[in-house]
């Protein structure tokens, strides 16, 4: 039954559709038969008329659809920048704690902190942001090279996302921020000319 539901769905559209082009092609002959009975100067015209119309029309639509794509990422990056944030701010505290006095954080902290980021990473994260942080988690907790390498894609994927466009920035630029001797760091874990 839904297969010839969908059949008789598509033939009504299809007459529809052919009705339409039926129409604008009587319309479009009507106007080329006018236009060849007046003089050229009065068809110019017209036709430049025409021309200027739609091109103006084109122009504010399209301006249209472009204030509202903008409007659209402008109050997404509003609530992605406090998600990625919060990620940064623990990142840090994770990096930093012992070097700060603070007390480190615990197994239960890291989990509540990774469900809820990954609750808000899945409605406001972009597609960059997403893999990156799959491929971070699925390094999982060893501390290797790698894993501080995927944590530094991360942080070019959100910059990234919130409309930085790290020009300048290679490897190891956004580690360097947080990590002491990065460079001894990457020349030891990293095999030559991979940094």
């Amino acid at each position: 039954m839904p297969n010839q539901l969908n059949i008789k769905q598509f033939i009504l559209q299809l007459i529809v559709l052919l009705a339409l082009l039926a129409c604008l092609g009587a319309g479009a002959w009507g106007a080329w038969k006018a236009l060849t009975r007046l003089s050229p100067q009065v068809s110019t015209a017209v036709i430049a008329g025409v021309v200027t119309v739609l091109v103006s029309v084109f122009s504010v639509l399209w301006s249209k659809r472009v204030d509202k794509q903008r409007e659209i990422e402008q109050e997404q990056r509003k609530q992605k920048i406090p998600v990625y944030e919060e990620f940064i701010a623990f990142l840090f505290r994770i990096l930093l704690a012992d070097k700060l006095g603070d007390q480190p954080v615990t197994e239960k902290e890291m989990m509540k902190f990774v469900s809820g980021f990954a609750q808000k990473i899945l409605v406001w994260g972009s597609d960059d942001v997403l893999a990156a942080y799959a491929v971070f988690r699925r390094l999982g907790d060893t501390s290797s090279v790698q894993t501080v390498l995927a944590i530094e894609k991360l942080l070019f994927a959100i910059r990234a996302d919130v409309g930085h466009r790290n020009k300048n920035l290679r490897t190891g630029d956004l580690l360097s921020i947080f990590v002491n001797d990065l460079e001894v760091f990457l020349a030891r874990e990293l095999p030559k000319g991979k940094a």
